[in-house]
Protein backbone atom coordinates (compact mmCIF):
# COMPACT_ATOMS: atom_id res chain seq x y z
CA UNK A 1 0.00 0.00 0.00
CA UNK A 2 1.35 3.41 -0.98
CA UNK A 3 1.61 6.03 1.76
CA UNK A 4 -0.81 8.89 1.39
CA UNK A 5 0.08 12.55 1.43
CA UNK A 6 -1.49 12.85 4.88
CA UNK A 7 0.66 10.00 6.19
CA UNK A 8 3.79 11.59 4.80
CA UNK A 9 3.05 15.13 5.92
CA UNK A 10 2.00 13.99 9.39
CA UNK A 11 5.22 12.05 9.89
CA UNK A 12 7.38 14.88 8.60
CA UNK A 13 6.12 17.42 11.15
CA UNK A 14 7.92 17.76 14.45
CA UNK A 15 5.20 17.42 17.14
CA UNK A 16 7.13 19.85 19.37
CA UNK A 17 6.84 22.65 16.83
CA UNK A 18 3.64 24.51 16.11
CA UNK A 19 3.07 25.41 12.49
CA UNK A 20 0.45 28.10 12.95
CA UNK A 21 -0.73 31.06 10.97
CA UNK A 22 -4.00 33.00 11.13
CA UNK A 23 -6.63 31.14 9.11
CA UNK A 24 -4.19 28.29 8.49
CA UNK A 25 -4.47 24.54 8.72
CA UNK A 26 -4.86 24.36 12.50
CA UNK A 27 -7.81 26.75 12.44
CA UNK A 28 -9.45 25.00 9.49
CA UNK A 29 -9.18 21.64 11.25
CA UNK A 30 -10.65 23.22 14.39
CA UNK A 31 -13.60 24.57 12.37
CA UNK A 32 -14.25 21.09 10.95
CA UNK A 33 -14.06 19.46 14.39
CA UNK A 34 -16.36 22.07 15.92
CA UNK A 35 -18.82 21.47 13.09
CA UNK A 36 -18.62 17.72 13.73
CA UNK A 37 -19.48 18.33 17.37
CA UNK A 38 -22.79 19.87 16.29
CA UNK A 39 -23.75 16.55 14.67
CA UNK A 40 -25.32 13.48 16.25
CA UNK A 41 -22.18 11.50 17.11
CA UNK A 42 -21.62 8.21 18.89
CA UNK A 43 -20.29 8.80 22.43
CA UNK A 44 -16.79 7.52 21.63
CA UNK A 45 -16.59 9.61 18.46
CA UNK A 46 -17.80 12.69 20.35
CA UNK A 47 -15.10 12.18 22.99
CA UNK A 48 -12.40 11.88 20.31
CA UNK A 49 -13.73 15.01 18.61
CA UNK A 50 -13.56 16.87 21.92
CA UNK A 51 -9.99 15.69 22.37
CA UNK A 52 -9.09 16.89 18.88
CA UNK A 53 -10.76 20.22 19.59
CA UNK A 54 -8.67 20.77 22.72
CA UNK A 55 -5.51 19.64 20.95
CA UNK A 56 -6.07 22.16 18.14
CA UNK A 57 -7.05 24.98 20.51
CA UNK A 58 -3.91 24.34 22.52
CA UNK A 59 -1.71 24.50 19.41
CA UNK A 60 -3.42 27.69 18.22
CA UNK A 61 -3.03 29.26 21.69
CA UNK A 62 0.68 28.40 21.81
CA UNK A 63 1.21 29.61 18.25
CA UNK A 64 -0.60 32.88 18.85
CA UNK A 65 1.26 33.49 22.09
CA UNK A 66 4.61 32.77 20.40
CA UNK A 67 3.79 35.09 17.51
CA UNK A 68 2.68 37.84 19.89
CA UNK A 69 5.89 37.58 21.91
CA UNK A 70 8.20 37.36 18.89
CA UNK A 71 6.61 40.35 17.22
CA UNK A 72 6.74 42.35 20.47
CA UNK A 73 10.51 41.78 20.64
CA UNK A 74 10.76 43.12 17.10
CA UNK A 75 8.65 46.13 18.09
CA UNK A 76 5.72 45.07 15.94
CA UNK A 77 2.11 44.44 16.84
CA UNK A 78 0.78 40.97 16.20
CA UNK A 79 -2.16 38.81 17.12
CA UNK A 80 -3.42 39.05 20.68
CA UNK A 81 -3.01 35.78 22.55
CA UNK A 82 -5.34 36.66 25.43
CA UNK A 83 -8.66 35.93 23.69
CA UNK A 84 -7.29 32.77 22.09
CA UNK A 85 -6.01 31.46 25.41
CA UNK A 86 -9.33 32.33 27.06
CA UNK A 87 -11.13 30.32 24.38
CA UNK A 88 -8.82 27.35 25.01
CA UNK A 89 -9.35 27.62 28.78
CA UNK A 90 -13.15 27.78 28.42
CA UNK A 91 -13.14 24.73 26.12
CA UNK A 92 -10.81 22.85 28.46
CA UNK A 93 -13.10 23.55 31.41
CA UNK A 94 -16.13 22.37 29.42
CA UNK A 95 -14.29 19.24 28.29
CA UNK A 96 -13.23 18.52 31.87
CA UNK A 97 -16.86 18.83 33.00
CA UNK A 98 -18.06 16.46 30.31
CA UNK A 99 -15.27 13.92 30.79
CA UNK A 100 -14.36 14.37 34.45
CA UNK A 101 -13.31 10.74 34.73
CA UNK A 102 -10.56 11.19 32.11
CA UNK A 103 -7.42 12.97 33.37
CA UNK A 104 -6.40 13.88 29.82
CA UNK A 105 -9.27 16.38 29.76
CA UNK A 106 -8.76 17.70 33.28
CA UNK A 107 -5.03 18.18 32.63
CA UNK A 108 -5.84 20.59 29.81
CA UNK A 109 -7.46 22.99 32.26
CA UNK A 110 -4.15 23.41 34.10
CA UNK A 111 -2.22 23.65 30.83
CA UNK A 112 -4.53 26.45 29.66
CA UNK A 113 -4.22 28.24 33.00
CA UNK A 114 -0.43 28.14 32.71
CA UNK A 115 -0.63 30.00 29.42
CA UNK A 116 -2.43 32.88 31.17
CA UNK A 117 0.50 33.46 33.51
Amino acid sequence: MRPTYADHSGKSLDPKLVYWEPGGTEERILEAVEHALTLDLHDVTRKWAWAERLFRLKRIAHGTQSAERALAVAGAKGPEAGPVIARYLAAAQEGARQYADDPWFTDHVEEARQLTR
